[in-house]
């Protein structure tokens, strides 16, 4: 191989080279180092921040300052179970559309209904209407005793006072 420079001149010129490549490794890795300690720098601050924050609630706790608060979580627990025991009794009650279908598939061949009223405060539906005779109301009456969804049934005995096309009043109570 063909060289025009001397072989001191080459060695200076190799050694000059070496010397600048390793200064430029050199500012390379500090100029990384410091990237990634800038980088390091947010997560720094959000945990000294949840560490100081942690601080405050701990030395709130040692000084009782969150009773406050727990007599006022239970001051509202408090009234949600008064609402919900005010609310409990209407989930046990049937629904006003179950009893009337309940209602009318009871009504026997005889039996024409010429109106009915519902009363939601006590529970009571009243029903109106005739009887083919004095038997048929009797069953119509008895059907109704044995259903579940109504309670009690109360026909009175002034309905029973002819023999055929009976007008009736019924009232029928139960929880709905």
């Amino acid at each position: 191989m063909f060289t025009f420079l001397p072989h001191s001149s080459r060695q200076s010129v190799t050694r000059e080279y070496k010397k600048r490549l390793f200064f430029v490794y050199l500012v390379s890795i500090i100029c990384l180092g410091f990237a990634w300690i800038a980088s390091l720098v947010p997560s720094y601050v959000l945990v000294s921040a949840r560490l100081s924050d942690a601080e405050s609630r701990k030395s709130t706790l040692a000084q009782g300052g969150d009773t406050v608060k727990i007599d006022e979580t239970e001051k509202e627990l408090d009234a949600i179970r008064q609402k919900i025991t005010i609310l409990g009794p209407i989930s046990e009650r049937v629904p006003v559309s179950t009893a009337i279908a309940q209602l009318f598939s009871r009504v026997p061949e005889g039996v024409v209904l010429s109106s009915f009223s519902i009363r939601r405060q006590g529970g009571a539906i009243v029903v109106s209407g005739t009887a083919k005779n004095r038997e048929t109301l009797v069953a119509f009456s008895k059907a109704l005793e044995g259903d579940a969804f109504f309670k009690k049934v109360e026909l009175p005995v002034s309905n029973f006072t002819k023999g055929k096309d009976v007008p009736f009043t019924m009232s029928l109570s139960g929880s709905f």
